[in-house]
This record gives C-alpha cells, sequence and structure tokens, in this order.
C-alpha cells in the first residue's frame, strides 16, 4: 500500500485566459504543476517523521493529467520490518512521538504551506510559451 496525497488543478479557468493552442497550453499546465509539486516535496521533507529517513527517502512526486484536469501527487512508501508500509500510520497518526523530528499530518501540511505558490507556479509556465 502507498500513502499519496493529491492536488487537482482544473485547467479550465487558466485556458480562457491563455493566447496559444491546447496542446502548448497542457505542456505549460503540466510543467507548472510539475514545478510545484516539486516544492510540495521540499516542503514537506522537513515534517516527515525520521527514524532512519527511509519514509523521507521515498517522497515520489508525480504529475498526470486526467480531462481537463492536472493531478499533482506525492507519495511516501516504507516498508517496517514486519512488512507492512508505515507511511500513511505515521502521517495520520497524532498519538506517535518523533524525537528526531517530523510530524503526524506531514503531508496536508507541507501541501497546505506550498499550495499560494500553485497558481504561480502554473502561470510561470504558460509564460514561458508566450
Amino acid at each position: 500500500m502507498v500513502f499519496d496525497a493529491k492536488i487537482t488543478l482544473d485547467v479550465s479557468g487558466f485556458l480562457a485566459r491563455m493566447e496559444f493552442g491546447l496542446v502548448e497550453f497542457n505542456e505549460s499546465a503540466m510543467l507548472g504543476m510539475g514545478v510545484f509539486v516539486q516544492t510540495w516535496k521540499q516542503t514537506t521533507i522537513p515534517l516527515v517523521p525520521i527514524r532512519e529517513g527511509e519514509l523521507r527517502a521515498s517522497a515520489e512526486p508525480s504529475v498526470t493529467m486526467e480531462g481537463e484536469n492536472i493531478i499533482g501527487e506525492l507519495r511516501f512508501h516504507a516498508m517496517s520490518k514486519e512488512g507492512y508500509d508505515y507511511a500513511e500510520i505515521q502521517n495520520r497518526r497524532t498519538d506517535f512521538k518523533h524525537p528526531r523530528g517530523g510530524q503526524a499530518h506531514y503531508s496536508d501540511k507541507g501541501l497546505e504551506l506550498s499550495q499560494s505558490e500553485l497558481e504561480g507556479c502554473v502561470q510561470m509556465a504558460f509564460d514561458s510559451f508566450r
């Protein structure tokens, strides 16, 4: 099991403001979301609980397009010695102590801290196509 958090960008609002074709638009929107997902990852990593560093190292950003939506995802996965993926458990459990750093709800908090940059990242990518 892989724990992932997603953010969806409905590109139809941006499309109405752009002056170039749909192909260029989609490419630039994907690029902008890619920049944002990397920002989200960098903001989130310090919030991820650390014991040996496997969970922090497992962060995988990805960008896909579904219809008019661009989906940015940040996935975490780390296997315990017992054979289960503990990424979601670490994210959701508020009763765990993290003496070496990190916190519960690390993915949500990382997204919250970086979300204000989403439109700027996408706009920057659009501007590069003009």
